[in-house]
C-alpha cells in the first residue's frame, strides 16, 4: 500500500510539472523574431568566398532531443548580383542543394515559401522536410531569400520522434516573423 501512494504521488508531481512554454526570440540585428522553447545560444563564423567574405549568425538551442536553429547572413552585392542573374525562379535559392549535398541531407518535397516582410517586402524561398543519408536524424529547414540577406530555419529531430517533438519543431519552424531594415 506505501508503495502505492508513492506512485501516486509521484505521477501527481509529474503531472504537474510543465513543459516551458515558447517565448519570443527576437534579434534586432537579424532582423527576425521566433517562437522558441529553449534560450538561444548566439555564435558567428566567417567564411571566405573569392568575390567577398561573408558572416554567418547562428542562434541554436536545444531542448528535449530536439536542436533549434536560425542562420542568417548578408551575401557581398557581386555576388548577389551574379545569383539574381542566374536564378529563373522568385523561389529558388541559389546554391541550395549543394548545401544539401554538402551536409549528406536528402531533401522531400521541395516547396516554394515567403515571408511576408512589410506592404512591400516579401522574403521568398523554400520549405521542405529533410533526413541525414543514413537517417539518424530528421530536419524540417526553411531557406529564404531577401534583398540580400539569407535566412535558414531548422529544427533537428529523432528519426523517431515522439509527438510533442514533431509538434515543437513545426511550431518553431512556421513561427518565423521578419522585420524589414526601417523597423529596427
Amino acid at each position: 500500500f506505501r508503495n502505492l501512494l508513492l506512485l501516486f504521488a509521484l505521477l501527481a508531481l509529474t503531472s504537474c510539472s510543465k513543459k516551458e512554454e515558447f517565448k519570443p526570440f527576437n534579434s534586432t540585428d537579424g532582423r527576425f523574431e521566433i517562437a522558441s522553447p529553449t534560450s538561444m545560444q548566439y555564435k558567428s563564423q566567417l567564411s571566405h568566398f573569392e568575390n567577398g567574405e561573408v558572416t554567418m549568425h547562428s542562434y541554436a538551442g536545444e531542448r528535449d532531443g530536439v536542436v533549434y536553429t536560425i542562420n542568417y547572413f548578408d551575401i557581398p552585392k557581386s555576388i548577389n548580383d551574379e545569383w539574381r542573374r542566374t536564378t529563373t525562379s522568385a523561389y529558388e535559392i541559389p546554391t541550395l542543394q549543394t548545401m544539401l549535398e554538402a551536409n549528406a541531407w536528402v531533401a522531400e518535397a521541395r516547396k516554394g515559401d515567403e515571408v511576408k516582410i512589410s506592404e512591400t517586402d516579401v522574403a521568398r524561398g523554400e520549405h521542405f522536410a529533410a533526413t541525414t543519408k543514413g537517417k539518424t536524424q530528421n530536419l524540417y529547414i526553411r531557406v529564404l531569400w531577401s534583398g540580400n540577406r539569407f535566412y535558414q530555419v531548422m529544427v533537428g529531430y529523432p528519426p523517431k520522434p515522439s509527438y510533442q517533438q514533431e509538434m515543437d519543431a513545426k511550431k518553431f519552424v512556421w513561427s518565423l516573423k521578419l522585420h524589414s531594415a526601417l523597423q529596427n
